[in-house]
């Protein structure tokens, strides 16, 4: 419909000035202002059309398709709780809830299979750089951690004693989630600055893999 209109008050603007710049004398176009009527209210029409859509443009290109949507919901909560513990917060020398290293295993399991993928380019663009530091963490956690059974539930820790000259093992670890952090910033602020629409209707949900033990106990 719009384009319609667009093109009604394109024919309508340039068949009014034709009519204006070839009157019989230049007395007529103010004894008959007809002409400068119609092009004006023509020209006013075709102003009013472009601005639409130039907004309807604009808008669109901010809009986020609706799974593209979904997923950056999801890491804006991990954002605020379960990534912001264990990434920033939590030093790995120190016990933490398993379920915690089996949501990063889980995310790069999701990232790896496409579960995880944004159609967006800049989203995409971002997240791919977060995704690295991840998989790099998560690959340290892996290689270096064994949970236990503590307290009624699966805890794990990182080594914390010096290794020589060398870094703990904790610390190697909480260097690599310090960049893991930082490039999740990046994504996060970014994606909100340009789409506030991801700060509505978040979802409850914290833990899309991890469990609890008495979880896995009811699994057998």
């Amino acid at each position: 419909m719009t384009t319609v209109l667009r093109v009604a008050a394109t024919i309508s603007l340039f068949a009014s000035l034709c009519w204006l710049l070839w009157p019989e004398s230049l007395d007529q176009i103010f004894k008959e202002p007809e002409p400068i009527y119609v092009f004006f209210g023509a020209l006013f029409a075709w102003l009013i059309m472009e601005i639409k859509s130039a907004h309807f443009e604009y808008s669109s290109k901010r809009k986020l398709p609706e799974a593209d949507l979904e997923i950056l919901k999801r890491f804006v909560v991990y954002h605020r709780g379960v990534l912001r513990e264990l990434l920033m917060e939590h030093d790995l020398g120190a016990y933490i809830q398993y379920r915690y290293y089996q949501e990063i295993h889980g995310i790069n399991h999701e990232v790896e299979t496409k579960e995880i993928s944004f159609h967006n380019p800049e989203l995409a663009r971002n997240f791919a750089a977060f995704a690295v530091k991840l998989k790099k963490f998560g690959q340290f956690l892996a290689q270096n951690s064994t949970p236990d059974l503590t307290a009624g539930d699966l805890h794990v820790r990182l080594d914390y004693k010096p290794r020589g000259k060398l870094p703990s093992v904790a610390q190697v670890g909480n260097d690599l989630a310090n960049e893991a952090w930082s490039a999740l910033e990046v994504f996060v602020s970014s994606a909100l600055e340009k789409y506030a629409d991801a700060r509505a209707a978040l979802p409850n949900r914290q833990f899309y893999h991890g469990k609890a033990y008495e979880d896995l106990e009811d699994q057998g």
